[in-house]
């Protein structure tokens, strides 16, 4: 693929007028994927998070959820305190509100 990348960056550098329709097809085939795991891991991860029971989730919470199980850590070794200390101070709640 880098070789692929260098010989049409080399045409676009020496016979970018001559190739010009060239140019822009290479320009999108090169930025196709070569594979569909990433896309079958994406939809794997989004099915198991909006179950039917979660069948309201929205496309921004649902993004962030996928994100943080694709890229966070093992919930083993997650620790909530420091995520729930920001949660409660970041504005007063009904829930820590016991006066």
């Amino acid at each position: 693929m880098v070789q692929m990348a260098k010989l049409w960056g080399f045409i676009s550098a020496f016979h970018k007028n001559e190739a010009l329709n060239l140019l822009q097809l290479a320009a999108a085939a090169l930025t196709l994927p070569i594979h569909t795991a990433d896309v079958e891991r994406g939809f794997s991860l989004q099915n198991d998070l909006k179950t039917a029971t979660r069948n309201r989730l929205g496309a921004e919470r649902l993004q962030v959820l996928m994100m943080i199980k694709a890229e966070g850590p093992i919930l083993s070794q997650f620790d909530p305190a420091p995520a729930l200390k920001h949660w409660t101070n970041a504005k007063q709640r009904k829930l820590f509100n016991f006066k």
